[in-house]
This record gives structure tokens, sequence and C-alpha cells, in this order.
């Protein structure tokens, strides 16, 4: 018994007639007929009530008739999704960041090594903004993003940390702590500390508020910034220091100096998000290929 002699009871059990059933499989009835019993044989039932001029469901039939409906829909669902599988061409992966210009720059990273590995993969690459990333990856508008750690409370999302950012004391050149190499919080004790990012990372915010506090940082010194924009601003004009990630992104006016952080100020993670239903041959491969190059990062 194989799937097209279910196919034929199947048929059969739809037209009640030999003669028609056998037409609409363009085979003789005698040929039909045998097939037919011979699929009776193997189950070890009789399905049908044949007599001189009718056929009918015995009781037997009618019990089994819905389940041999459904294994041979599902054999070809089966079939058009393994022909599918073996057809189908991978479309370009669409990955996002929304940290500049790590984000790109690993990115970068990422096509190198693929490219080393002899695997080709498309890829185009966009910057986005976190506040609309989380959705563009719900939605499936990104395959990719990477981004920073607060990505990481949404359950149906899965990450693989890629690095930890660097801290930055943003000065004003007519402070005179400019001068330094590097920065402690013990150096300004007597400064206004610009954070941003209450709304964004509200983790973070407390973690550093709080540290700054400890460490001798009174919190009538401790200003709001929306954004890391408004807080380069409001460095511009001299209002007070910003605490802030990544020298590339922050190192934009010239009269501002990114000046690393020394201590144990709690810092933010990036890290590389993808929905965790996402199966796609390529995604795995560039998943397997962020890794790589995280692991070469961490050493």
């Amino acid at each position: 018994m194989n799937i097209d002699s279910l196919r034929l009871v199947l048929l059969l059990s739809k037209t009640l007639n030999f003669t028609k059933a056998a037409d609409e499989c363009f085979m003789t009835q005698p040929t039909l007929s045998r097939k037919i019993l011979q699929c009776e044989e193997e189950l070890g039932i009789r399905i049908f009530e044949r007599s001189t001029h009718t056929v009918s469901l015995t009781e037997n039939g009618k019990k089994i008739i819905g389940d041999i409906g459904r294994i041979v829909s599902l054999y070809d669902e089966l079939s058009d999704y393994c022909h599918n599988l073996g057809n189908a061409k991978e479309k370009p992966l669409h990955i996002g960041y929304t940290v500049y210009p790590y984000g790109l720059g690993f990115c970068m990273k990422v096509e190198d090594y693929l490219k080393n590995c002899g695997d080709s993969i498309e890829a185009t690459i966009d910057f986005i903004q976190f506040a609309d990333s989380q959705k563009a990856l719900s939605d499936g508008e990104l395959d990719g993003l990477i981004t920073i750690d607060s990505m990481c409370h949404e359950e149906k999302i899965a990450h693989v940390g890629i690095a930890q950012s660097k801290t930055y004391a943003v000065v004003n050149c007519h402070n005179p702590l400019s001068r330094k190499d590097k920065l402690s919080v013990e150096d300004m004790r007597e400064e206004k500390i610009i954070l941003s990012g209450k709304d964004l990372s509200p983790d973070l915010y407390e973690s550093r508020r709080s540290f700054l506090i400890e460490n001798g940082i009174s919190s009538e010194n401790i200003i709001n910034a929306e954004n890391a924009k408004e807080a380069m601003v409001m460095a511009s004009r001299n209002e007070g220091i910003p605490i802030l990630n990544e020298e590339g992104h922050i190192n934009t006016i010239d009269t501002l100096k990114p000046i690393p952080l020394t201590g144990e100020i709690p810092e933010i993670d990036f890290i590389f998000a993808w929905m965790q239903d996402n199966k796609s041959k390529n995604l795995e491969r560039y998943i397997e290929a962020v890794k790589a190059i995280a692991f070469r990062e961490d050493e």
C-alpha cells in the first residue's frame, strides 16, 4: 500500500462509482477495482460494500475514511514544504544597528569573517533608532540587530553578548579637567554631572546615579538630560560633564573632549539580537560568525 492507493480509496469514497473514479484517475475500471481490493487486504478490513449497481462505505470504512483524508493531506503538505526547501533561495538578511560607529564597524568585521570562511551571505546593513528597533525586529523588518543590553528583557528575542562599551566623561575644553587623559569620579566631585537615558535604560541610569552618589557626587549635582544628544548640547554650553558611552559617537564637537573614566562605573553591553523563531539558514550562519568575532574580541 502506498499514498497513491490511499488517494484511490479517497476518490472512490467521494464518487461511490467505479466508472467515474476510474475515468478521473485515467485507469481502467478493473485496474481500479484490483488496487482498491489490494489496499483493503493490506489494511485488513473491507472499506467498500459492492453490489451490481451500487458502491457504499462499510461501517469500518466510515470510521477510517477521515483519517485517510488527513494522511493524504499531510503527505501533500510535506511534499510541498520539502519542494520549497529544495528550491527556495534564501532572501538577503537585513541587519540593523542602533549604536554608531561600533555597530557599523562590527557588521564590517562579520562580513570580512564570512568572506574569509568562503561563506557568501547577502546582507544589507542600516542604522535604526533604538526606539524603533524592537518593533522592527518583532515585525520581521530586521533579521538581526546590534544594540544595547536593555533589549534582552523581551522573551521572544534571543541575543548574544558581543562587547562591553567604554565609558567617557565629556568635558568642555574650557574646563581644566579637559587636560587630563583619564578621569575618576573623585576628580569630578565639584562638577555638575549630566546623566541621560532615564527612560531608555532606566536600570543603567539608576545604577550610575547610585554609583556617583556613593562616590561623593551630591544628588544636587546630578543633572538629567533626555538623551545623549541633549547631554552633548548641555556640555557644549559648559553646563556640566556628561557620562556617555562610545568615543566615536560622542567625539563630534571640537569644543568637547571625551576622557575615559576609571573605576567601576556601571557600563552597558552591546548585543546581537534576533527573534527566536527566525530559523533561516543564512541567519544561523550569520549568528555563528557574530559569536566567532565576539569571542575573538573578548580574547
